[in-house]
């Protein structure tokens, strides 16, 4: 059985649930995944995996843009190969578009299934599962794929966690060991997306207010937030490898961060996890996790799903005693 999901981190990190349920099967069907490069190390070493199986997606996405199809097969020479020696009998594609559809295509499988959202011809070369009516987050959409091909009558997606190896939260104590002492929050303030982001100052003002309550900020997640300098804050963006950035999560006290992937690792872990949104629909893409606060605002234009946007009215909306609030929610601290 193969898993199509090719990335991004928070899709893949909604696509856990399936492989969850799926394995607590009376039988528990042999499950690969099929993912793309940023994504490989997430999944490598998941023990509920039978095998990773890594695509080439940028090298797709050009190929694609270009309508170059040979180039296109010598570059997934590797993968096709090992695609189609697996005899897979059935593919759930939870990515859904015509990247996907082409992977799903390479197994030579004779049942190809993806979700109802699926979009750019991928329904055409698969079989698309309608959702249920009350499936609104991706997470249920996703599953709905796994409960029709099952028949399950599960009515709610489990919460599944990112697998942490071993050797990463080996790696991070021996490094980090002294820092664990203290109660870390570990802060996400940067997005691919510009109309994710928050607003600086706010991020100095949270980070000089955790300071006072007696946590120690932590920036992490992507280099392009390794400069930025906060208030008592000790930034490690851009110094771990996704492996160690979710051991690290994983040790953390709480997490806030944006609609981000390193968020949404955060709440699957079971970690109290903060998730401002603005241009996203957090009914349907939120952190899908057991300790999860989201900050969001309606005010007229959002949600949008555009990348860039000079206003940012949504995440402008966001103020940092809101998010003071919710440390208080989510970890019962007299603030």
């Amino acid at each position: 059985m193969l898993i199509v999901k090719l990335g991004s981190i928070g899709d893949v990190v909604h696509a856990l649930p399936c492989l969850e349920v799926m394995r607590s099967l009376d039988e528990p069907p042999e499950v690969f995944w099929a993912v793309g490069e940023l994504c490989y190390p997430l999944l490598k070493d998941d023990p509920r995996l039978k095998g990773v199986i890594l695509i080439k997606k940028e090298s797709i996405k050009v190929a694609l843009r270009k309508c170059s199809f040979f180039p296109l097969l010598r570059e997934l020479r590797g993968s096709i190969r090992e695609l189609r020696s697996r005899d897979f009998d059935v593919v759930f594609d939870l990515h859904g578009d015509l990247k996907s559809a082409l992977v799903s295509l390479l197994s030579r499988s004779s049942f190809r299934f993806t979700f109802c959202d699926a979009s750019e011809g991928n329904p055409l070369l698969l079989k698309r599962v309608p959702c249920r009516e009350e499936s609104v987050h991706v997470v249920e959409r996703y599953l709905d794929v796994v409960r029709k091909f099952f028949n399950l009558s599960l009515k709610k997606a489990p919460y599944a966690s990112v697998f942490v190896s071993e050797k990463a939260r080996s790696v991070v104590s021996l490094k980090f060991g002294e820092l664990f002492k203290k109660r870390i929050v570990s802060l996400i303030p940067s997005s691919s997306w510009e109309s994710k982001s928050w607003l600086y100052d706010r991020w100095e003002r949270l980070s000089a207010k955790l300071n006072e309550l007696g946590f120690k900020p932590v920036v992490i997640g992507g280099s392009d937030a390794s400069s930025l300098e906060l208030p008592g804050a000790l930034n490690l963006a851009g110094r771990m490898t996704l492996e160690e950035t979710c051991a690290f999560l994983k040790r953390s006290f709480l997490a806030i961060g944006l609609d981000t992937g390193p968020t949404h690792i955060s709440a699957s872990l079971g970690v109290p996890t903060i998730a401002l949104f603005g241009p996203i629909p957090p009914w349907r893409n939120s952190p899908w996790g057991p300790r999860v606060k989201v900050l969001y605002h309606s005010v007229g234009c959002n949600p949008c799903r555009k990348r860039s946007c000079r206003e940012r009215k949504c995440m402008r909306s966001i103020e940092v005693e809101e998010v003071l609030e919710a440390i208080h929610e989510l970890t019962a601290l007299a603030l």
